[in-house]
Order: C-alpha cells, then structure tokens, then sequence
C-alpha cells in the first residue's frame, strides 16, 4: 500500500517532523523538516499544522497518511487531499499491526534526529566559546567579547571609495546589522582615514 508516515519529536521550541514514503509497501524514502515550536505540547496541533503545510506545497499526495497523533480536522484534510489527488485520501492514527510500527519507527527516527541536531549545536557552541576565549587573551580582553564588529574599505583605483560593515553577537553572525557605506569625504586610498 502506498502511504505517507508523519512522526515528530520536539524540544525547546523546536520540532523534528520525520516523514517516510510507503510505496507498493516498501519503504522507498525519508526526509525531515524543522519547524518552529508554537505550542510544544499540542502534538495533534503541530502534526495538523505540518500535513497543512507540506501537502499543499507538493504534488504527490499518496492514499493514506498514516500519523503519530490524531488531528482534530481529519475529515476537512482528507477531504482537500482527496480533491487535490482526486481520489480518495484517508488520514489515519493507527493503533495497532504494521501500521503503527511504522509510526513507532518514524517517531523513533524524529527523537533521533532532534538529539543528533541538539548534539551539533552543543558542538558548535563549544567551538564558538573556544573562539571568543582565543580572541580574548589575544586581544587582553577583560571578557569575552560579546559584540564584534568587522569593516572592510574598498575602492575602484583610488575612487569609489566603500565601507563595509559585518557584525558578530556572541560569536554569532547577525546580519540584520549589516551595513554599507559609501565614503565621499576621503580622497585617494587612505583606509585609515
């Protein structure tokens, strides 16, 4: 039987959506999406909300969705799914048999896949601390810096003079702080001034 199965997991305003693709009754691929957390523990609500999101932006709709938690629209989504398709759609929560073990597996592969992320994050900060302490003694800083700011000037041949402005918090790149500026007031090529 061809069918979709949605799992998620989520942890601090994160959610792990893990989705299998059934065809023919083999498993023929997995893909995950992140989401933002909203309310973390309406699990039914956030299952809604991703089968509301993913299926209108594809165009392969399978006969069933088998999900890990029961949406309270159900028999709207089938519904739309099934006019989308243009054949019937059944959203199902299974409770029992293959089915729900493939819920389980999917579920168990969202969990996985939340940890191995959180994992990299917690990796990447450390490295990100290692850092900002290098660049503190370096710099006989009397704490780690908590903003940095890096410019750059260019010019075309001693015109066209251009600044340009990148910034860092916590070691982090904070682009919305970004800035570029022409320079009008300095003649030749003179970075300093």
């Amino acid at each position: 039987e061809d069918a979709d199965v949605i799992a998620l997991a989520h942890d601090q305003g994160e959610v792990w959506v893990e989705l299998f693709k059934v065809r023919r009754g083999k498993l023929i691929g997995r893909d995950h999406f992140l989401m933002d957390g909203g309310d973390a523990h309406d699990e039914p609500g956030l299952m809604e909300q991703f089968v509301q999101q993913f299926y209108d932006a594809v165009p392969d709709v399978p006969p069933t969705l088998l999900l890990q938690y029961p949406i309270e629209n159900a028999a709207v989504i089938e519904e739309w799914l099934s006019a989308k398709r243009g054949r019937a759609v059944s959203v199902v929560h299974p409770q029992r048999g293959d089915k729900r073990r493939l819920v389980e597996m999917a579920s168990q592969n969202a969990l996985e896949g939340l940890n191995q992320r959180r994992l990299k994050w917690l990796s990447e900060s450390d490295k990100v601390l290692q850092a900002l302490t290098e660049l503190q003694e370096a710099l006989s800083l009397p704490e780690l810096p908590s903003r940095i700011e890096c410019y750059d000037i260019s010019n075309i041949q001693g015109t066209s003079t251009v600044g340009s402005m990148v910034v860092f918090e916590d070691g982090r790149p904070k682009t919305s702080h970004y800035r570029r500026f022409q320079i009008r007031d300095v003649d030749g090529i003179d970075d300093y001034a």
